[in-house]
C-alpha cells in the first residue's frame, strides 16, 4: 500500500513538473525573449548621399524605440553643416528616465560642407524594446562621395566638428 502511494505521488510529481514546464514555456514563448528582433531588424538603417546632402533614416518597428541623446554623428575627413533631430516623444524610461525616444521612424538630413575620398561618417544609436530590453548601442560607418567644399557653402554653413561627447546643445544629440 506504501509503495503504491509513494509511485502515485511519484507520477503526480511527474505529472505537474511537465504542465508547469509546458505553461513556462508557452508564456516565454509568446511573449518573451525569444520573440525580441535582432537590432538590425529593430531599427532597419539605411541611408542616401545626394552631392552635399546626406540623408540618415531608421524604420522603427512597432514596440521599439530609439533614443534621441544616444543618436550621434561623428565625421572622418569630412566638415558637417549644422543640422537638427527632429523633435521625438517624451518617455519615462527605466534606464535614462525622462527622455526623448523615436517610435516608428526617424529621418535627418545632414549637409556635408565638405569631404575627401576617404570621408566617413561614424553613427552611433541605441533603442528599446518596449517589453523592457535594450540593446547595446550600435555604430554604423557611412561611407561618403567627396564633396568639395564652395565660397558659397562656407559663407552659408557653421563648422560642426562633433567629438564622441558632443551634447544636444551644439546641435548634435
Amino acid at each position: 500500500m506504501q509503495r503504491r502511494v509513494y509511485v502515485l505521488s511519484l507520477l503526480l510529481i511527474l505529472c505537474w513538473t511537465f504542465l508547469l514546464s509546458t505553461a513556462a514555456y508557452a508564456i516565454f514563448e509568446k511573449g518573451g525573449m525569444n520573440q525580441l528582433l535582432s537590432a538590425d531588424q529593430a531599427f532597419v538603417f539605411d541611408f542616401e548621399q545626394k552631392d552635399n546632402k546626406l540623408i540618415v533614416n531608421w524604420q522603427i518597428q512597432p514596440g521599439y524605440y530609439l533614443y534621441q541623446k544616444q543618436t550621434k554623428f561623428l565625421p572622418n575627413h569630412a566638415k558637417l553643416s549644422k543640422y537638427q533631430l527632429p523633435k521625438g516623444k517624451y518617455h519615462e524610461d527605466e534606464f535614462f528616465g525622462k527622455t526623448v525616444v523615436y517610435f516608428n521612424n526617424l529621418v535627418i538630413n545632414i549637409p556635408i560642407i565638405s569631404a575627401t575620398d576617404q570621408a566617413n561618417i561614424e553613427v552611433r544609436y541605441q533603442g528599446c524594446a518596449a517589453a523592457g530590453y535594450c540593446y547595446p548601442p550600435e555604430t554604423k560607418i557611412i561611407p561618403l562621395s567627396s564633396v568639395i567644399a564652395t565660397k558659397q557653402s562656407l559663407a552659408t554653413s557653421k563648422f560642426v566638428q562633433p567629438n564622441a561627447n558632443s551634447s544636444a546643445k551644439k546641435g548634435l544629440c
